[in-house]
Order: C-alpha cells, then sequence, then structure tokens
C-alpha cells in the first residue's frame, strides 16, 4: 500500500491541501514530510511576498532584505553600531507574558545617540500596530523607526 502522504506530495500539493485530505493538521504534516524525507511544495505566502535566503540568513521579504543591506552600509559608514537582526522583545504586564515582538533589526544611532528598533512593513496589520504599541510603551529606551514599502 502506497503511503497517502508520499502519494499527495508527490502530486505537488502544499501542506495545508494534504492537512485537510488526511484530516491533519498542518504541522503534522509537515513533521510527518520531514521525519520521511519527503519534500512539499510551498504555498502561497499570506502577503505574497518573497522569502530570500542570503548569507545563510531567511529574511521574510524583498524589502527586509534591501533593508538589511543599507543597515548593514551604515553600519560600515560608522552611522550606526551593534546592528543586529531578529531581536525579540518580551511583552509583560504585571508579570504576564502578553506577546513577543521579533524586530526586524536594532542598532544604536551614533548621530541621534538613541537605540533603535528598525521594522520594514508592507502591510500594516492591527496585531502589528497593537504589539508596536506595546512595545513603544514597554521598552521606553528604544526609539521605532518604520520603513514602509
Amino acid at each position: 500500500m502506497t503511503d497517502p502522504l508520499a502519494q499527495l506530495a508527490a502530486g505537488g500539493a502544499t501542506a495545508k491541501q494534504i492537512a485537510r485530505a488526511l484530516s491533519w493538521s498542518a504541522s503534522k504534516v509537515r513533521y510527518q514530510a520531514k521525519k520521511a524525507g519527503i519534500a512539499l511544495t510551498p504555498g502561497k505566502s499570506k502577503f505574497n511576498n518573497t522569502v530570500i535566503e542570503a548569507d545563510g540568513q531567511i529574511f521574510h521579504s524583498k524589502g527586509e532584505f534591501r533593508r538589511w543591506r543599507v543597515l548593514q552600509a551604515l553600519e560600515q559608514a560608522g552611522k550606526i553600531r551593534n546592528l543586529r537582526r531578529q531581536v525579540p522583545f518580551k511583552c509583560e504586564v504585571d508579570g504576564t507574558l502578553i506577546c513577543i515582538f521579533v524586530a526586524d533589526a536594532t542598532c544604536f544611532d551614533v548621530d541621534a545617540q538613541e537605540f533603535v528598533i528598525d521594522e520594514y512593513k508592507g502591510d500594516r496589520t492591527p496585531v502589528y500596530r497593537l504589539k508596536r504599541k506595546l512595545v513603544m510603551a514597554l521598552h521606553r529606551g528604544w526609539v521605532f523607526r518604520e520603513i514602509r514599502s
């Protein structure tokens, strides 16, 4: 008997399509496929972004990748320092973890003498706007710099 997961994957189905067909969760499909060494067809991204892999790092959009290159050039020029990617900010209220905001990049702006959270945004979702407000309220020493596409 042929494995239904392998059969559906060979037919070009995405993890979401296979999950529906087998009444599994998409995460279970991805786990079982990885375990069996089966390559899955990537599904369409939620915001039509193109994931980029460069220098051994994953960038969630072309715009985020371009912004990272600009920041690297600014660091080389001495305008910013301590440049870091994918920095998590815990948002806790009265000891309760509300969320974790992962910034695209953080750095120290030498001219302005301030710590900066640098975010590249194509679409400002309500969840993003709420997390941004939480970060600004709870992490007061940081300035939020949002770059729009």
